[in-house]
Formats: structure tokens, C-alpha cells, sequence
């Protein structure tokens, strides 16, 4: 058994895990810049996606036909994460997007699941849980799915956040782990 000062190093390490691991990996939800997001626009490099600030002062990014917003994220493999964000509308009635999650390995995507969305009027909460499959990193990625020329949809505030009773099983483990080790 391990003395009071191994227990209490342990307990600390797994508070350090779990804040990281209840931010998902994903950095810059609310659209500070765009980086750490990759755009990829069919009118060359980041050219068609941009960013601006609204009235209240948080940014947001407006998708179009042709573009996509991307973001690589490291994941606890085999656990389900929900995935949530704000979408609207902007001058347009048959905008919808698609919401896809790829798992990365070897350089090479392999897509885990999609969802179709459709923005509201006003800002409107959306929400997409999905797996992990064995893959410990995972690309989000936001597409247009309309195919209306001019037509696009906002998006901002996304988060990733693990299922409450994954982190319970992972802590668990963690736990075990760390007393077997002392």
C-alpha cells in the first residue's frame, strides 16, 4: 500500500486528467481568430470562410456551398462524447448542415458518423453524440449540406464534452491503476 503522499499525487494527476479530458481537446469553440480550425473554401485557401463579431461581441463563422470547417481533437478511444453548438440562418430558407466526425490514424480519415442539421431562425442549440470507435484522435468536421449557391448558415460556441459515465469508468481505471502502482 502506498503512503498518504503517493494517494494524494495520484488523486491530483486524475483532476489534471479530467479537466483536460472534460474540455474534449477541443480548442476555440466561440471563434476567438479561427486557429486552431482549418477552412478549406472551393475558391482557394480560407478565402470563403471568414469570421466576424456579432452585436454582443463573441465571433461566429458563416458556412457556404463548398466549404467546410475542421478541427483534429484528441479523444479517449471507445467513448461516447457529445458534441454541441449554436446554428442560425442568414438570408436563406433551404440551408441545412452536415456534421460529420472522422477518426484519424496513419495520416488517413475515416468517417465514424454524420447528421444533417438545420439551422434555426434565431440562434439554436444543436447536439450530436457519437462514439469514438478505437481511434484516440478525431476530426470534427461542419459541411454544407445545401446545394444553394449563395445560401449559408452560422455557427458558433461548439463544445466536446465526454459522456458522464465514460469519465466515471476512465477514473475507475485510473484509479486502479494508480493503486496497483503503489
Amino acid at each position: 500500500m502506498g503512503s498518504a503522499k503517493q494517494r494524494a499525487l495520484g488523486i491530483a494527476c486524475l483532476l489534471v486528467v479530467f479537466s483536460a479530458l472534460a474540455q474534449g481537446g477541443l480548442s476555440n469553440g466561440t471563434f476567438n481568430g479561427l486557429e486552431p480550425w482549418t477552412t478549406i473554401g472551393s475558391a482557394g485557401l480560407n478565402e470563403a470562410v471568414s469570421h466576424t463579431a456579432d452585436g454582443s461581441g463573441s465571433a461566429y463563422v458563416y458556412m457556404t456551398q463548398g466549404e467546410a470547417l475542421q478541427q483534429s481533437v484528441a479523444v479517449v478511444p471507445n467513448t461516447d462524447y457529445t458534441l454541441s453548438w449554436y446554428s442560425t440562418v442568414d438570408a436563406c430558407a433551404n440551408s441545412f448542415g452536415v456534421i460529420s466526425i472522422y477518426g484519424i490514424l496513419d495520416g488517413s480519415d475515416l468517417q465514424i458518423d454524420s447528421e444533417a442539421f438545420y439551422p434555426g431562425v434565431s440562434w439554436t442549440p444543436h447536439s450530436f453524440d457519437f462514439n469514438t470507435a478505437n481511434y484516440d484522435q478525431v476530426k470534427i468536421s461542419y459541411e454544407p449540406g445545401t446545394n444553394v449557391p449563395n445560401e449559408y448558415y452560422r455557427i458558433d460556441d461548439v463544445t466536446l464534452v465526454p459522456e458522464p459515465a465514460s469519465l466515471g469508468l476512465l477514473a475507475l481505471g485510473l484509479l486502479g491503476l494508480v493503486r496497483k502502482r503503489s
